[in-house]
């Protein structure tokens, strides 16, 4: 394995526009549209380089396609994140990258996100007309299409609270599906339903938990939304008092099993479901019911355990000596008996007929 990935983790610290790419090959004539990409971009600040791949400041990518073309523009995403790296302060807290705070500014972020840095570089979604940057924290930050340009963080016109989302959420028949995660000293999700051109979360259903689970992503099916409960949990409380970067708080705890908490879509009805073997992962990949919907077959990238993330370190990510020792992952399908609450891992099968995904 060669090292010419490192290319992808070098500081992005300009905004250009290039107004053709070299294209290799030929795009058909019928391919035309824009695509917009986000991600980390910069890593080292005055002073201060950060931790991890997860933590660098967000930019947007913007290519058009048309007439065989490819046209190209960057622009970094505007967020308090950034205009505090420009004033050359880290004020934020992000993944795996803290500044020095009091206890009382920790407590701040942890119960109220009021100090969040927005620093939104995972994904793109839409919500109601606007396109938005999103990220593990539940502020969407809205920009335009043609421009790049950072139009502020989207607030919602509802009640519902939380600490901490996923940057993946789900679009079924017009409706985006997500979950809220709110600490405290029972910490509770808030699965939620957000109707197209919406910007009201209508509340589906909550439970709670005493440990919390690091989760990326999450599976949709027909009937169910589905949370793979890892077990890289994290005391909420330890969280205030240890002064460490948010994902440093978790800890791998294996002897508690994986739980599959299942809320159905329609009344909000709780379902669980537990393997007492550990798995770790970030993306869904499907998941689908089957006829009477007493089982769910849930496909998902998986790792024996979290050791992925201590790799994306960005000191791990560029030293040569790691490369063989990444943590292998493998595409796995897991069956779910709704009604005993047991589930089978399968490995990966073919999908079988007949059946909605």
């Amino acid at each position: 394995m060669t090292c010419d990935y490192k290319k992808g983790f070098a500081d992005q610290t300009k905004e250009i526009t290039v107004s053709s790419l070299e294209v290799e090959g030929v795009i058909p004539d019928w391919l035309s549209g824009t695509l917009v990409r986000n991600g980390p971009a910069r890593f080292r600040l005055e002073g201060k380089t950060l931790n991890h791949w997860f933590d660098g400041l967000a930019m947007l990518h913007k290519f058009d396609i048309a007439n065989g073309h490819v046209s190209y523009a960057n622009r970094f995403l505007d967020t308090p994140a950034l205009r505090a790296a420009k004033d050359g302060k880290m004020k934020y807290g992000e993944f795996a990258t803290d500044p020095c705070r009091s206890l009382f500014k920790r407590i701040t972020q942890v119960f109220t996100g009021s100090t969040s840095g927005a620093n939104a570089n995972v994904s793109i979604g839409k919500i109601a007309k606007e396109f938005v940057a999103q990220t593990e924290t539940p502020l969407p930050v809205a920009f335009e299409v043609d421009t790049l340009k950072t139009m502020g963080i989207v607030s919602y016109s509802d009640g519902l609270k939380g600490n901490l989302t996923t940057a993946h959420p789900h679009q079924d028949q017009g409706d985006q599906f997500n979950y809220l995660l709110s600490f405290g000293r029972k910490s509770t999700y808030n699965v939620y339903r957000l109707s197209d051109g919406s910007k009201k979360r209508q509340l589906i259903g909550s439970y709670s938990t005493d440990r919390p689970s690091y989760m990326h992503s999450f599976g949709l099916s027909q009937q169910y939304l589905i949370l793979m409960e890892f077990p890289l949990v994290v005391n909420p409380i330890s969280m205030l008092v240890r002064g460490k970067p948010f994902i440093a708080n978790y800890t791998w705890k294996p002897e508690r099993g994986t739980r599959f908490s299942l809320v159905d879509r329609q009344t909000g009805e709780g379902r669980y479901a537990h393997t007492d073997e550990a798995w770790f992962g970030f993306h869904h990949v499907n998941a689908f019911d089957n006829n009477d919907h007493s089982k769910i077959d849930l496909d998902i990238i998986v790792y024996p355990d979290a050791d992925v993330v201590e790799y994306f370190y960005l000191n791990s990510l560029l030293n040569k000596r790691n490369q063989e020792a990444y943590p292998k992952n493998e595409l796995r399908r897991f069956t779910i008996n709704v009604s005993a609450g047991t589930v089978v891992p399968e490995g990966w099968l073919t999908i079988q007929p007949n059946c909605r995904a």
